[in-house]
């Protein structure tokens, strides 16, 4: 009995080694990640308090990812002002730098010459939270988190105060209420790691959600409409133009539709070299 005894704990044992071995493995890439030094140094400025809606503006601006260099340039001398509270489109054919401004607005990047401002300021002179609250993002690829649908909506938002009702009402106007009546849980379901668990356009309508939800001053919009059915397209374009009233918007779109549908004030086609 005791030999019994001896190798079912032995057993035990031998599998909580390999889970602690596993933690302990994550526990030193987390710590190697949390050791890091920025790239970007910290920034603390902020813009005046309702003061928007606020002009986005790119100034002789030239870039060049990282993992490209010696190729040319997404962006050289690149030049465009989007009014206060104007709506810019922004064509043109694949790779010629249309998401990279956006990518250069939210500062994934910093520019290698010119200057990429906010409200007149430098979004690099930004602080980070600050710059989270002014700046909203629908990306063409949206990032979400092994969590529930609730709080990947609240994944970002600078509105402390946002309730419940507020989450189910921005994850209704993002056109999630047929996902939300099939589930057992609602707004409470996990979406498994990287967002597993919901379609391309689920999570989309996801980051719309997240828009909704912080009601940002300025707004960009990248192919947001690129995994939604035409039905779904409109429905949700058309809730974005009524959430964009008074903003600062540009969006990347390849739909003439969506663009009517959101109300653009003028399309800038890069392949032209319509900055301007």
């Amino acid at each position: 009995m005791y030999s019994l005894y001896l190798g079912f704990a032995s057993s035990g044992l031998s599998s909580s080694f390999a889970e602690f071995q596993r933690a302990s493995g994550a526990t030193e890439r987390l710590l190697a990640l949390s050791d890091r030094e920025s790239l970007m140094p910290p920034s603390t400025g902020v813009l005046p308090e309702g003061s928007g809606p606020h002009a986005v503006e790119f100034r002789n601006v030239t870039f060049s990812y990282p993992t490209r260099r010696g190729a040319a340039p997404a962006l050289d001398g690149f030049d465009l002002r989007v009014a206060p509270g104007e709506r810019v489109a922004v064509k043109g054919a694949s790779g010629c730098g249309k998401s990279t401004l956006l990518r250069l607005i939210s500062r994934l990047y910093d520019v290698d010459g010119g200057r990429v401002t906010v409200g007149g300021v430098d979004v690099r002179a930004l602080d980070a939270s600050f710059r989270g609250g002014l700046v909203g993002v629908v990306p063409q690829e949206p990032v979400l988190l092994s969590g529930t649908i609730a709080e990947n909506i609240r994944l970002g938002c600078a509105r402390q105060t946002a309730t419940d009702a507020d989450v189910a009402e921005a994850a209704r106007r993002a056109g999630l209420g047929s996902l939300l009546a099939r589930l057992p849980g609602g707004l409470a379901t996990a979406v498994g790691e990287a967002g597993v668990q919901l379609s391309g356009g689920e999570k989309q309508r996801v980051a719309i959600a997240r828009l909704f939800l912080n009601d940002p001053p300025v707004v960009l919009l990248d192919e947001f409409s690129s995994a939604l059915d035409e039905r779904t397209m409109l429905e949700v374009a058309a809730n974005l133009s009524d959430a964009l009233a008074g903003k600062t918007v540009l969006a990347v779109a390849h739909h003439d539709q969506v663009l009517a549908a959101i109300g653009v004030d003028r399309v800038v086609d890069l392949t032209k070299g319509g900055g301007g």
